[in-house]
Formats: C-alpha cells, sequence, structure tokens
C-alpha cells in the first residue's frame, strides 16, 4: 500500500507557541549554500564568466530556501500573528509574474513578525526591506541595457552592480534565516 503525503491538519496541530518544524538543520544546510552563491557573486565581478559556481550554488539554495520558507510559514501558524497569505503561498508567490514582487516579501514579513514579542511586531523591519532591495535589485539590474552612451565604445557593465546585490541579498538572507530559525516560535 503506497502512503500518502498530505498537510497536517488544524488536529494535528502544535501547541500555541510551539514549532511544527525544526528550522535549524535546514537553515545550516541553506547558510553553507548562501554563502558559496555570494563568493560566487563576487568572484564572477572579478573573473568575468557566467558564474558557474554561482549558479550551482544557486539550484541548491533555491530549493533549499523554498522548502525553508514553506515551513517557517507553516510554523509561523502557531503564533497569534495573523498571516495575511495562506500557505501555498510562501513557494507559488514566488512563480506569479509581477505578484512575485511583492508577495514573498510580504510572506517573509509576516514570518518574521510571528517570531517577535508582541511588543516588538509593529517595528519597521529594516532587515527584510534591506533584503528584498537587494533581491530586487540583483534581478532587475541584471537585464538593464549595458551600453548606457551613444558612443558604442563607452558602456558600463551592469553585471557589476547585479553581482555586488545580489551577494549582499544572499548575506541579509542568511542573517534572516539564521535570526528566523533561531526564534522559539517559528524555528
Amino acid at each position: 500500500m503506497e502512503a500518502q503525503w498530505s498537510e497536517p491538519s488544524e488536529a494535528h496541530a502544535p501547541p500555541p507557541g510551539r514549532a511544527r518544524y525544526p528550522l535549524t538543520g535546514l537553515a545550516n544546510a541553506l547558510t553553507a549554500t548562501l554563502l558559496i552563491e555570494a563568493v560566487g557573486w563576487l568572484a564572477s565581478l572579478v573573473w568575468p564568466t557566467d558564474g558557474p559556481v554561482t549558479l550551482a550554488a544557486f539550484v541548491p539554495s533555491a530549493i533549499l530556501f523554498l522548502v525553508w520558507f514553506r515551513r517557517a510559514r507553516i510554523n509561523a501558524d502557531s503564533s497569534d500573528w495573523h498571516q495575511r497569505r495562506a500557505i501555498g503561498w510562501a513557494v507559488g508567490g514566488w512563480f506569479v509574474p509581477l505578484a512575485s514582487a511583492w508577495i514573498p516579501f510580504q510572506v517573509m514579513a509576516d514570518i518574521w513578525r510571528a517570531g517577535l514579542p508582541a511588543d516588538r511586531r509593529s517595528r519597521r523591519a529594516v532587515l527584510l526591506g534591506f533584503w528584498w532591495l537587494c533581491w530586487l535589485l540583483s534581478l532587475t539590474i541584471k537585464g538593464a541595457p549595458r551600453q548606457v552612451t551613444a558612443h558604442p565604445a563607452i558602456y558600463v557593465s551592469m553585471d557589476i552592480p547585479s553581482g555586488v546585490a545580489a551577494a549582499v541579498s544572499a548575506v541579509l538572507l542568511i542573517v534572516i534565516v539564521r535570526k528566523v530559525s533561531g526564534r522559539g516560535v517559528v524555528g
């Protein structure tokens, strides 16, 4: 007989204040791949390639992050902080055109606040804002035109600011993942 996977029901939800999934192991693996990715981004600025190290680290980073993100979102339900998006948006929000520029940030902000003490939840999540800004900049700058003047011999490579933004985004994400995973409610 084949076992069927199903989402844990509310009847099997953990007691309030306890996480459903431990996140520390995932956070450690994700930290390692994000560090490799950040170093790859920075190395690609010195050695102009398409960043094979970065690409090799991006795929496992993306997979580990999506697993971690979904589990952190599920854990956030054990908090008394209202989650604006359903659990499915933790993964699906990254793949919806245009909405992917905002929904994952909202999910992360709610996860972040779910693990904070009630008196700190109304503060601005500056770290999250910087992470998201760097992430969006890395994506949009990379697609910017290479030639920025009328003279064909004068151009500015947008790979440098895009690579720096991607590396900073990866490092900020490491800090966020470590902080969220270390909190009692969601990690």
